[in-house]
């Protein structure tokens, strides 16, 4: 990001703060101070900027199945607090499959019943 961009920025924050509600605005200032201001983001990449801003997604890697005939796959990113691991049968209604500690990432995940089902599908979330 240039120092043209990053001034950019703060003028569009500042625009923001001046019409935004003072949760909003303590919310804004939050996230930039985590960031370490606007002036970090001078010379990054875009994609590091995300990462920065966002954290880095939540992601499953391809499942296998492992030496017992159980289906694993691995759990990355870099989520802050815990992760919750769920999965469904019918992508409307979720169960716990595994919790995963703050600061554990990378995480084998392993599913005993997948076997069994004719489709089943996961999903990881970020718990606050």
């Amino acid at each position: 990001m240039s120092t043209n961009e990053v001034a950019d920025l703060g003028a569009m924050v500042d625009r923001l703060n001046a019409f935004a509600s003072a949760g909003l605005r303590a919310a804004v200032s939050n996230q930039v101070d985590r960031i370490g201001g606007l002036g970090s983001l001078e010379g990054q990449t875009s994609q590091a900027i995300r990462e920065m801003a966002l954290g880095m997604p939540l992601t499953l890697s391809v499942p296998r199945i492992d030496a017992l005939g159980r289906l694993e796959f691995t759990v990355q990113g870099s989520a802050a607090s815990a992760v919750r691991v769920e999965y469904s049968d019918d992508l409307i209604n979720w169960t716990g499959l595994e919790y995963v500690p703050a600061g554990t990432l990378p995480a084998i995940v392993q599913d005993d019943e997948t076997m069994t089902q004719d489709a089943r599908y996961y999903r990881a979330i970020d718990t606050p």
